[in-house]
C-alpha cells in the first residue's frame, strides 16, 4: 500500500509547512507528522488516525520527529486514538518527539506513550528553537551573613538604645 499523504492548508494558504502521512510497515502503521499542529489541523489528525487504525490489526506509531509545534488539541487526538486502539487490544505510541513536544506529553500525563528508544534519540537532537534549549539549573545555596530583613536590621539598634541608656 502506498503511503497516503495529507497536506493541511494553514489559514494564510501556504500548504508546504504542515503535513501528515500514513505509512504501513511490516509490524506497525506509522502516522508521520511535520510542521505546526493545533486546532486548525486537529480534524485532519483525527481522520488520519482513524484511517491508520482501520488499515489493519497493527499497532500505530505517531512519528513527531519533524513536528515544530503542537498544542493540547493534538494531544487530545492522540488520547482519542489510543482509546480506539485499546478496545482492539492494540496500542498507540509516539516516536521521536522533540523536547518541547515530549514535555507537553509528560505534563499531560502521557509520557507512557513515548517509545523508550525515542527518548534517547530525541535527547541527542540539536535544539531548533529557544524553548528546546531549556536547561534546569539547580538553585545556588545562598549564604546570608548579618540581618536578613529590614526588621532584623533595626532590632539590635533598638535593643542597644533600651539597654544602653541610663536614667538619672
Amino acid at each position: 500500500m502506498a503511503p497516503t499523504h495529507a497536506e493541511v492548508e494553514p489559514a494564510d494558504g501556504v500548504p508546504d509547512a504542515v503535513g501528515i502521512e500514513i505509512r504501513r510497515g511490516e509490524t506497525r502503521t506509522t502516522l508521520r507528522m511535520w510542521g505546526e499542529h493545533d486546532r486548525s489541523t486537529v480534524d485532519v489528525i483525527s481522520t488520519k488516525l482513524v484511517e491508520a487504525i482501520a488499515i489493519d490489526d497493527r499497532h500505530v506509531v505517531v512519528d513527531l520527529d519533524e513536528v515544530t509545534f503542537m498544542d493540547c488539541s493534538t494531544v487530545a487526538a492522540f488520547v482519542h486514538g489510543r482509546a480506539l486502539l485499546v478496545g482492539r487490544d492494540r496500542r498507540l505510541t509516539v516516536r521521536l518527539p522533540p523536547p518541547a513536544q515530549r514535555r507537553l506529553l509528560e505534563l499531560c500525563g502521557l509520557g507512557d506513550l513515548i517509545e523508550n528508544d525515542a527518548l534517547g534519540a530525541a535527547s541527542r537532537r540539536q535544539p531548533t528553537t529557544p524553548l528546546e534549549t531549556w536547561v534546569e539549573v539547580p538553585p545556588k545555596e545562598r549564604r546570608v551573613e548579618g540581618p536578613t530583613s529590614p526588621v532584623e536590621a533595626r532590632q539590635p539598634q533598638e535593643g542597644a538604645r533600651r539597654g544602653g541608656g541610663s536614667s538619672q
